[in-house]
């Protein structure tokens, strides 16, 4: 749950940045997401970077120290 909740705000946060039709291209399914935070209690999630199983990427945000990594996989 705490994922879904995670990925729905970097979404949100990505149309933001880039228009809604950056969105609507990377709607595929998730190989690896890093999550990036202002500080180490992972208060603010400040950018990230998500990797798709067709090989495309995308990032939004800042880079930081303080990060947490999720791997799917793709089937």
């Amino acid at each position: 749950m705490r994922t879904s909740l995670k990925l729905v705000a970097a979404l949100a946060v990505l149309a933001g940045v880039s228009g809604s039709t950056a969105v609507a291209m990377q709607g595929g399914q998730q190989k690896h997401v890093t999550y990036y935070y202002d500080d180490e209690e992972h208060t603010n999630m400040v950018g990230g970077f998500l990797v798709y199983c067709d090989g495309s990427w995308s990032r939004f945000g800042s880079y930081t120290l303080y990060s947490t990594y999720y791997y799917f996989g793709c089937d």
